[in-house]
């Protein structure tokens, strides 16, 4: 008997709900993090703020916040340095490689030259120094003045001994002499001479005092020098301290105030009267700034800090993660989570935190509080298993501080080699940090299994037993030493553990670095007895021709919707077959890509590109992250490239991809770059069993929408004939797993009349069929 479901879904009514969780097809998002905020431009009605390299601005009169990245028009990712010109009223953004935006009113203008340039030194400014329509930057080889009102490079000055490059720490005009400071000279010329001319230029040391140089500003007529922590005035040759009493880690100087931040980051202006007024705040300060009565700060943490000293304290910081590091990325029961930590052969010493997407808003918990808690070290988290019974419950991995147990967003408890069979590798100081563990997974009975690899121990964890252990010498839970032919296989840097969907018994285990392979281990339904566990190790492969693969570097291991197991490793990625039994065949096949010269040659898929990352989609394509040529959609069978996305050709802010996932629901592709997250919606999600959730996404559709139309929550292959309400064909397509698109058009190529529009979904079978509704205004 055929089931029929059919759902009005008049979405302007029924399925608004699921709006706010569904992006457009094929856009993009970034996903970075605001909350360290170290530079802040106060200027006219916008306050731009900087924060781990992303910029975001609020409007002072509405408060509105918005963010700034290469989706809204910039041409660059990570932004080194800022600085705001009030004679061109423009803002200018220098990014890590050297290149630079001028943000004028709606427009943003690049200026390439310093990005092209062939230079050993980095291209970074260590300070950007504003003076009529120019902008000053001190540079590691020079000085760099830029036009903002030509928006080019204007010229470049190498100050050192016959033309060599100085390590420049900052420049500021005084009257009618330019100043420089390296780390240990004083530099100066007059503005009536070439000052490309490096014999313009005089230096000076100061033998009588070895404190490096670190800035320098124009105030009160006088030269104004942080050294180190001391603060001076400069006049004629003479040092003078000044406010001897404090230690300054900061000083700026911003429409005719000074600013100073000591040590302690608390900050102060400094009065034309020699009184240091301290600006009343709780908070951290990194940068400082005035506009009329309001006091901006950029706060760390706590984003960009507006105070009026009669009004109050207000905080502005967009939504984001802790922080751009996305190691490890893993969605577990509709929420992405998001683990900064790092390892190779040693620990990377990354701060311990959790941050979890859930579609709209990120949360987290950040390493000061898991540290309070415990009293130890939280460094390196890795992975993350998320309870199969209870979705708020979880436990977090790290390479070097143990095992730790979360509910929702509070640390419950941290396990280590005291009071759990965890061990360390080291018995002196430093055991808190070597307590390394990976590859958390939870089985299909809520079994949790991970990897110790300190002792190189598989451990798994019955149900409940975590909180019923009670020192060292009672068991807790059980762990066993996988064993080949009785010896201990030898893993020493164990990646992300997955369960064989084929067989809940077999635990793939990737081994990344010296002697890297792949190990299968199977429990034999008995996880709490090792008896009869059977493992096998592979570091040794045989292509389909017979050729030979070793791994030097294992990346990689994922079983795509065939129970292909694809590995990626230091020079591309082979195939394991879901017809090849592990335990007796080290056979292998390397995805051959046609030339189609008429050579009848083919390559190998991405031969010679390290593969850091790959994650299966809906439709069984496979994402593929490299270390160096950006991110490849291919298809299921690996073949055909549908997409590559690099930093030339499309949003994403690194070609080095670190991590990726795949939203099941939704088809949002998340990427983990080394700069920092992006998401891409694309249209392929896993297929629904019903018909209960399909909707159609935006809807209604806008007069000024121009973009395409999604029909998602569908059964697999579903076919769907879109009809006018004259019955007219106007649209036949098939889904792509659980998710169909439509452009809006006709089969004439022209956009349909404004109306409503039956999508109606029929499973390739004919056993299910339901109907979703489409409003068009125009």
């Amino acid at each position: 008997m055929k089931r029929v479901v059919y759902i009005l879904s008049l979405l302007w009514l029924g399925a608004i709900g699921c709006m706010s969780f569904a992006s457009p097809m094929y856009h993009w998002k970034a996903h970075l993090a605001y909350g360290s905020t170290q530079q802040v431009e106060s200027h006219g009605d916008q306050v731009y703020a900087l924060a781990q390299g992303a910029l975001y601005s609020v409007e002072k009169q509405s408060e509105e916040l918005a963010t700034w990245s290469k989706l809204t028009g910039l041409n660059g990712s990570i932004i080194e340095a800022m600085g705001y010109n009030d004679d061109t009223e423009s803002l200018l953004l220098v990014y890590q490689d050297g290149l630079m935006d001028v943000i004028k009113g709606d427009h943003i203008y690049s200026i390439t030259d310093l990005k092209l340039k062939d230079l050993s030194s980095p291209k970074i400014p260590n300070k950007v120094y504003m003076y009529n329509h120019l902008a000053y930057l001190a540079m590691p080889f020079g000085i760099l003045c830029v036009d903002m009102k030509k928006r080019e490079i204007e010229s470049t000055y190498y100050i050192g001994e016959e033309g060599s490059a100085v390590d420049v720490k900052d420049v500021t005009w005084l009257g009618d002499t330019i100043y420089a400071i390296s780390e240990n000279r004083f530099y100066a010329a007059p503005r009536n001479c070439n000052l490309s001319d490096f014999s313009n230029w005089t230096t000076k040391t100061d033998p009588d005092n070895t404190q490096p140089f670190t800035s320098l500003a124009a105030w009160e007529d006088q030269l104004w020098v942080l050294r180190d922590t001391a603060l001076f005035t400069y006049d004629k040759g003479v040092w003078t301290r000044q406010k001897a009493e404090y230690s300054w880690y900061k000083m700026r100087v911003d429409r005719g105030r000074l600013f100073l931040i000591n040590t302690n980051k608390t900050a102060y202006e400094l009065k034309t009267n020699g009184v240091l007024h301290k600006v009343v705040t709780n908070y951290e300060v990194e940068d400082i700034q005035k506009s009329g009565n309001d006091y901006w700060m950029a706060i760390g943490g706590w984003g960009l800090v507006r105070i009026n000293e009669q009004e109050g304290t207000q905080q502005f910081i967009p939504n984001g993660p802790i922080t751009n590091e996305s190691y490890r990325l893993k969605i577990e029961y509709g929420k992405l989570y998001m683990l900064p930590g790092a390892r190779w052969g040693d620990r990377y010493n990354r701060p311990g935190r959790v941050m979890i997407y859930d579609g709209n808003l990120w949360s987290g918990i950040n390493v000061d509080a898991i540290e309070a808690k415990t009293g130890h070290p939280a460094t390196d988290f890795m992975n993350v298993a998320v309870d199969p019974f209870d979705h708020d419950h979880y436990f977090v991995t790290s390479y070097g501080t143990g095992l730790y147990e979360f509910n929702g967003l509070k640390l419950k408890k941290q396990y280590h080699h005291y009071n759990s069979p965890l061990e360390t590798l080291a018995h002196d100081k430093n055991e808190f940090y070597y307590i390394r563990t990976d590859g958390a997974i939870y089985d299909e009975n809520g079994y949790l299994w991970f990897i110790n690899s300190s002792d190189k121990y598989l451990h798994v964890v019955p149900p409940d037993s975590l909180i019923k252990y009670e020192g060292k010498d009672t068991i807790g839970w059980f762990k066993t030493v996988p064993r080949e032919q009785g010896n201990m296989i030898p893993m020493y840097t164990q990646g992300e553990m997955f369960i064989d969907k084929r067989n809940s018994n077999y635990k793939w285990i990737p081994d990344c670095r010296y002697t890297a392979g792949l190990v299968l281990f199977d429990d034999n339904g008995t996880p709490l007895r090792d008896a009869d566990d059977k493992a096998i190790f592979r570091y040794k492969f045989e292509d389909q021709d017979g050729k030979s693969i070793t791994c030097e570097r294992l990346y990689t291991a994922v079983q795509d919707a065939e129970n292909d197991i694809w590995v990626g490793y230091e020079s591309g990625i082979f195939v394991i077959r879901n017809t090849t039994d592990f335990f007796r065949s080290n056979a292998c096949e390397r995805i051959k890509i046609p030339r189609n010269d008429g050579t009848n040659l083919a390559d190998y898929l991405l031969n010679g590109e390290q593969v850091n990352a790959i994650a299966i989609d809906g439709m069984n394509r496979k994402w593929i992250g490299t270390a160096t040529s950006g991110l490849y959609l291919m298809s299921a069978d690996g073949i055909e490239t549908i997409e590559h996305f690099t930093v030339d050709n499309s949003p994403l802010l690194s070609d080095e991809v670190l991590s990726l996932a795949v939203h099941p629901q939704t088809g949002e592709v998340f990427i983990g770059t080394a700069l920092g997250l992006m998401s891409y919606q694309s249209d392929a999600t896993e297929p629904e069993e019903n018909f209960s959730n399909a909707y159609a996404y935006p809807n209604p559709v806008r007069p000024d929408y121009q973009g395409i139309i999604t029909i998602t929550g569908l059964m697999d292959e579903t076919v769907l004939y879109i009809i006018d309400s004259g019955a007219n064909l106007v649209c036949k397509t098939r889904s792509n797993g659980g998710t169909a698109i439509w452009d809006g058009r006709n089969a004439s190529g022209h956009r349909v009349a404004p109306g409503v529009y039956s999508v109606l979904c029929n499973t390739a079978d004919g056993e299910n069929h339901c109907v979703t509704k489409i409003l068009i205004i125009r």
